[in-house]
């Protein structure tokens, strides 16, 4: 029961913040279960807030009101516009499992595409892709560390 309360408390971590989640997942251990439990729930959140995102900025709109938009030049203004020359939408979706959460990548991912495949897809090859090389890592550190133990058990049997 402990280790099912555990798995889903990384799997509801995953939806949000990915980062943290991988981190749960790295202390339980198992490397293989954390890939696939952290996978899919970057799988999940990014799918949720891409296709649910919408709701949630026309909520945001009504909420605040009707602004006209500044034609002011903004430091964020001028983060946005240095970040969408830069990288653009490749540089948020390999950041945004790790540096930002999910939700911001998707949020800032829709700014600068409109086609919610390609962010989906994007997102879905990023958190693939750090899936793998973290618990590739740590599975691989665990094989390593099983090989390091036997060649020094047969040393040692060899020795005496």
């Amino acid at each position: 029961m402990k280790l099912l309360l555990l798995y889903l408390g990384i799997f509801l971590t995953s939806l949000v913040k990915y980062a943290a989640a991988v981190a749960m997942a790295l202390a339980a251990g198992n490397p293989v279960w954390g890939f696939l439990i952290c996978t899919a729930g970057g799988f999940l959140g990014s799918l949720g807030m891409v296709y649910g995102g919408r709701h949630l900025q026309r909520w945001w709109q009504k909420r605040r009101g009707k602004n006209s938009p500044s034609k002011r030049f903004t430091p964020l203004k001028r983060k946005m516009v240095w970040l969408r020359t830069h990288g653009g939408f490749v540089l948020i979706a390999a950041l945004s499992p790790l540096i930002l959460s999910l939700p911001i990548g998707c949020a800032l991912s829709m700014t600068f595409i409109h086609s919610r495949k390609r962010i989906v897809l994007g997102m879905w090859i990023s958190v693939l892709f750090w899936s793998s090389l973290l618990f590739g890592i740590q599975a691989l550190g665990q094989s390593a560390q099983a090989q390091e133990i036997l060649s020094f058990r047969q040393w040692w049997d060899q020795l005496f």
